[in-house]
């Protein structure tokens, strides 16, 4: 099951079982083991991402009482939005064994 849940706020459920998986899916798992070559040649082709969000950094908010007994209401928010374009590549090391004692992670990225 893929389920996710952020502050509180549930975003995603979705229920998997290994017959709805895709063909590209399947062969990453064999006999119920994790096939470590294929993520392997995945990982070193190097995977390009691409990420936007938008959002507030500062919001601030403050009543000020009035004598006509409404009261006056001042906010301030300061919008901002991001994006983030980068690579990324996994050496896994010995790369001809079936068992990994290491790797190195190359990030490349252009924030804006």
């Amino acid at each position: 099951m893929l389920y996710i849940r952020y502050k509180d706020q549930d975003y995603g459920m979705l229920p998997v079982d290994y017959e709805t998986f895709p063909e590209s899916i399947k062969s990453v798992i064999s006999n119920d083991r994790l096939n470590l070559q294929f993520i392997e040649r995945f990982f070193a082709q190097g995977q390009r991402f691409n990420y936007q969000t938008a959002g507030f950094i500062h919001e601030s908010s403050r009543k000020i009482p009035t004598t006509l007994g409404l009261p006056l209401v001042l906010s301030g928010k300061i919008p901002t939005v991001a994006s983030i374009n980068g690579q990324l590549k996994v050496q896994m090391n010995p790369s001809t064994s079936d068992r990994i004692s290491g790797g190195k992670i190359q990030l490349n990225v252009r924030p804006s």
